[in-house]
Order: structure tokens, then sequence, then C-alpha cells
């Protein structure tokens, strides 16, 4: 079982599981929407050390990845993640619909996709543990099929032509050739298709995360459960790093240098580190702007429903991307239905917006059933839903990979090999990720992501 639907099986055996036959707002009187309580920590965490050469606070898949590709050239004894909650209850990673794709606007972003798609081809290898059987993320390259509106056609054709210079097999669709293809799909208001040939694809998170937990572990890195409290800043480098764990033990870690790789709540550990905090002198005003944004994920049966799908269809009329998978249920990645950091499945939004849209775009979908939803965080550039690369200039060990707006998942092996580049080498030595600086963030100088999800 892969992507969204590895949490739906294991759902759907619980005796909270049952089928939805009413509107969603029936739903709301019948159904339980999914905590993911199921997962488990099963992390060993060992005393809380006095130093570490590299403290990374956050332990999603941001953070893990950098841990490993950090503790592949240094020693993981060395290394230590602070997260807060070892569950990984609300984590962006495991409430992500795992999926990747190169169709981006800007040149960095499909960089990034074809270095991590290579990676995650070839992750069981990657992230393989001596004595164990390679591990399994569930990956099926399968693209993605972007209807386009009249207004996103220079968009398409932007990213095509960057594509063809990297000889990336992007198809560009007329809506006859879409019909042909997908019969299923309506196309009203629709000129033209854009589906990724190569280079895309869908996978479980929980997988890849559990992988990446082992491998780091077993390269020595230490994972803490506690949350950051603090930081002892002097001159202009961080010396320590004070936390609490749940049982309010406090300590404080020395460390040689800090990755904010906090996603959602990074913001709010920038200011820990003095980073737009209140009376910041000069240099530290400009705040991170990255900040929670709750989107939700519903989840249904369509018997009528088209047996196969993209990756994600995504509507350029709605912005409502969905997709079949394996187990034979449907999942629908929809845009915000407002701006709030609560995670709480707005059914009204789906009985209102998403349910019309599917049913517009697909006949079938008129009669489906829902079966679960829920709800995740997008880390949100406020800036430009681009990720935020590199070291703080006015604290050069205070390392940031942050702001990724919904494609940090599909992002992190690339963003991992990154930050490792900076932090061992002082520079980007395989993909040049320089526009993606905080410095763009001091200047106010957005370089902004088109095609966001």
């Amino acid at each position: 079982m892969n992507s969204l639907f590895g949490k739906i099986s294991r759902q759907l055996r619980s005796p909270l599981s049952r089928l939805i036959t009413g509107r969603a707002k029936e739903a709301r009187m019948l159904y339980k929407p999914c905590t993911h309580a199921w997962y488990s920590s099963q992390t060993p965490t060992g005393p809380i050390p006095e130093k570490a050469e590299i403290v990374i606070v956050g332990g999603g898949i941001i953070g893990t990845l950098a841990a490993v590709f950090l503790a592949n050239r240094i020693p993981g004894n060395s290394i230590c993640i602070i997260e807060k909650d070892l569950t990984y209850k609300v984590a962006s990673t495991v409430l992500s619909g795992g999926s990747l794709r190169v169709q981006y606007s800007i040149p960095e972003n499909i960089y990034m996709s074809v270095d991590s798609f290579k990676y995650l081809k070839d992750v069981g290898t990657h992230l393989r543990i001596e004595g164990d059987d390679p591990p399994d993320i569930q990956m099926i390259e399968r693209g993605f099929l972007f209807l386009a509106t009249e207004k996103m056609v220079p968009l398409i054709k932007s990213y095509k032509a960057i594509h063809e210079k990297l000889n990336i097999p992007t198809e560009i669709l007329q809506p006859s050739e879409i019909k042909q293809r997908y019969p299923y799909l309506n196309l009203d208001g629709i000129v033209m298709g854009s589906y990724g040939s190569d280079y895309e694809a869908m996978f479980d998170p929980w997988s890849y995360l559990t992988a990446a937990k082992k491998k780091a572990q077993s390269l020595g890195v230490q994972y803490i459960e506690a949350e950051v409290k603090g930081m002892k800043r002097v001159g202009n480098r961080i010396e320590n790093v004070s936390i609490a764990t749940k049982n309010d033990e406090k300590s404080t870690i020395g460390c040689g240098f800090v990755l904010n790789a906090a996603g959602a709540w990074s913001g709010e550990i920038a200011k820990l580190a003095g980073i737009g905090a209140e009376n910041a002198p000069a240099d530290l005003k400009v705040p991170l702007p990255v900040e929670p944004s709750a989107r939700s994920v519903y989840v249904f049966e369509c018997r009528d429903g088209p047996e196969e799908t993209p990756t994600a269809v995504v509507d350029g009329v709605t912005g409502i991307g969905f997709r079949r998978e394996t187990s034979g249920l449907f999942a629908v990645m929809a845009p915000a239905s407002k701006e709030t950091t609560k995670l709480e499945v707005d059914y009204d939004f789906f009985d209102e917006y998403v349910w019309p849209g599917l049913a517009a775009r697909v006949d079938a979908f008129n009669g489906l059933k829902l079966v679960s939803a829920w709800a995740g965080y997008y880390e949100f550039n406020k800036l430009d839903c681009n990720a935020i690369i590199g070291a703080h200039p006015a604290i050069p060990n205070f390392f940031i990979s942050t702001g990724y707006s919904g494609h940090g998942l599909q992002h992190s092996p690339a963003a991992g090999r990154a930050i490792t580049e900076l932090i061992l080498d002082g520079k980007f030595t395989t993909l040049d990720l320089s526009k993606f600086s905080f410095d763009r963030v001091i200047r106010n100088e957005p370089y902004t992501e088109l095609a966001i999800i």
C-alpha cells in the first residue's frame, strides 16, 4: 500500500472506520476523523549530551535527511536532532500526499526535483542499513497532469522550455489528446494539458521517514524528544541551545552549528535565535517569513470512478488535485479554504467547493462516498512560496532549511545534500541554490514559485 492509503488502509481496519454513504455534512455526525494515532515513536533516545557539533531543530524529513547526509561525512555521534513530538502526530512529513514532480516555474526547483527523484529511485541503496533488507518507500513512477486555463499557458510554456534544455520529457497536450488519453475528464475551461513523463512519482511518506530515521540512528545521530526554549548568542554565533523535555527536564546543549529545520514552526525557532524578535538589532530585525498553513486532505470511494489516474490530476480552474491509489480509493488535495493554523478538517468546504469541483471534472464523482479526512500543515513562506536555504548573514553558524511551501518532502534529498555542503564545505558544490538564501528576505526581493498546489 502506498502513499496516503498506507494510512487509510490501517484506519479502515479499525473499529472507528465506516463507509460514509451520505453527503459530507452527514458524515460529520457519523464519522470520527482520522487522528493518525497509530504512529508510535519507536525512536530510542539516550542521555542528553552537553555538547554537539551540529544541533538540528526539527526531526521531520528535512532535518532527518540533513542528518543522514552530514553523518555520511562526519561522525554521526557529533549530531543531535531536537524534535518536540517523536510520534509525529501533526508533522507535515507524515500528513503529506507523498509525491514528487518536476513541473515547477523556476529552474532551482526543477533541479531539486531531478536530483531528489534520482535519490528516491535508489533509496534502497542510500538508506540501507548493513544486515537489513533495503527499505521500500513504495515508489510508483507516474506523472502529474496539469489541466491549464488560458492564464496558465505562459507558465507551462516557460517550464517546458527549461525542461527541453535539461532533456526532461514533459508532454504538452491539446484538449483532444487529453480526452483521448483520459476519456473520463470533462475539459470545460481547459485549453492545454501538461504531463510529466519522467522524474515524477508517488511514494509513502511514513516509510520514507522511518527508513531515514533508522539510517540516521545507525550512523550515530541522536534524537532527543524535547522543545527548544532558547538560544544563547555570543557575538555573532549561537553558543548553546536550551531545551525542555515533556517531563520538564531542562538542559543546555553547546553547539558548533544550529540547523533550523522546524518546518511550519521555523519562524518561531528563528525568533529564539533573535531573528525577528522584539527589540532585535538592525541586522536581525527581518523575521523568517514562514508560518503554518493548514490544508485538508479528503479521501473517498467512487466505484464508477477512473480505474487509474496520474499521480495527480490538477485542475487549473479550481486548484483541486485528485488521484486514485492502489487501494482503489481516491485522494483529494485542495487549496486552503481559509487562513488558519488549526488542524481541523473543513467539511463545509468539501460540500460547497471541493465536491462540486470534482463532479464538474469527472461525472462519476457525483456519486462519491466520503471515507476519511485529515488536515496537515504547509510550512508556508509568505514572501515567495520558496525554500530558504543557508546561513543567516548575521549569525554564520545558524543555518536554515525551511519554507518549502508544500514541496519539502519531495525535495528533501536535494535539500539535505545542499545544507550539508554549506555547513561542511562553505559553498554549494552540487546544485547552485544561492538564490534561496536569506539575503533575498532581507532585501524583500521575492523569487516566486508560481506552480504551488
